[in-house]
């Protein structure tokens, strides 16, 4: 119901947990990171959520399979960023 700012904090919060407890390196991580994108692109902020979604497909890259269903999913979210942040402009 429009609380996208109190959804992004949760998802930062999530972050921070998931980074002290498995590590920079997870894939949960990288799906929480992704997680803060899609807030912040529901509050119009498609810079910083691209930013954010560029951050989790090159983690989720690098630690599962280009191929694998959620770094699909983040390179989705991330071009979908893009390309709104483009017509922004």
């Amino acid at each position: 119901q429009g609380k996208f700012e109190e959804a992004e904090r949760m998802h930062r919060l999530v972050f921070v947990g998931l980074e002290m407890a498995l590590g920079s390196e997870h894939p949960y991580t990288f799906y929480a990171v992704n997680q803060i994108g899609l807030a912040l692109g529901k509050q119009g902020k498609y810079e910083k959520a691209s930013e954010m979604h560029r951050y989790a497909f090159n983690g989720l890259k690098r630690v599962l399979d280009p191929e694998h269903p959620e770094t699909i999913y983040s390179v989705n979210s991330m071009n979908l960023s893009h390309e709104i942040t483009l017509n922004k402009e």
